[in-house]
């Protein structure tokens, strides 16, 4: 298992749109609040923020998260570097459990010094931040961050095609979701499919509403993808 890790980190580490997808993700966070200072330089000033106002940009870190996590998966699978890695290690699990594990971690900490960065980026334009409340908005989104980086890469070993593995997360997040809650508001039917989003969880979690089971949520979307995954790069042939 730590040859698995040492293999992905080390793939992590050398690749170079690494380092972009890192800007990307880090920028998504801080970005918003950087241009909001600029257009109006008190924006900031008067009342202390609510972290959860200043993450403007977290969806499109997901998404951004989705694009690496999927894509990274999909394509080492078909540059055949998954059956190289069949050869080498002691199980087929290993590879994978071990991109799960990197990549998440890898996401978690951008996300982490992203939200530093915003802190910085509200001081720096002279505004201040409501320290009442901090650890709920942060590890909501947080939670949010690992579930989809463990479910992004179970999905790409699930469906193999990079287009389908970052394509059909993208439209679920940014479109699905927001049609399913739009329609919750005027169908009942409906209801019972909007307490399972991944949004509605983060939300409950945020604001201290039905932790638990928000929680379990979270939990099902990682079982559900990540044992899909599992199992597809147990069973599958590879070349």
């Amino acid at each position: 298992m730590l040859d698995a890790l040492r293999s992905e980190i080390l793939k992590l580490s050398t690749l170079r749109s690494t380092a972009l997808y890192a800007v990307l993700l880090l920028g998504s966070l801080f970005g918003p609040i950087v241009l909001i200072g600029l257009a109006s330089g008190d924006s900031f000033s008067g009342e202390p923020q609510r972290w959860s106002d200043l993450y403007a940009g977290f969806f499109i870190f997901l998404a951004i998260s989705v694009a690496l996590c999927a894509s990274r998966t999909t394509s080492d699978i078909k540059n055949r570097m998954t059956a190289q890695a069949f050869l080498t290690q002691e199980g087929r699990w290993q590879s994978l459990v071990a991109k799960v594990l990197v990549f998440t971690v890898f996401v978690s900490v951008c996300f982490l010094a992203g939200t530093v960065l915003i802190w910085l980026s509200v001081a720096a334009f002279g505004g201040s931040i409501d320290t009442g409340d901090v650890a709920a908005p942060i590890l909501a989104r947080l939670a949010l961050v690992v579930t989809i980086a463990i479910a992004s890469v179970g999905f790409g070993a699930l469906v193999r095609s990079t287009i389908t593995a970052v394509a059909l997360p993208l439209v679920w997040l940014l479109v699905g979701e927001q049609l399913i809650t739009m329609a919750a508001g005027k169908i009942s039917l409906f209801r019972p499919l909007e307490d399972v989003l991944l949004s509605t969880s983060m939300q409950h979690l945020d604001q201290g509403d039905a932790v638990a089971g928000s929680i379990a949520v979270l939990v099902g979307w990682i079982a559900v993808f990540g044992v899909a995954g599992l199992a597809s790069n147990q069973l599958r042939d590879v070349r």
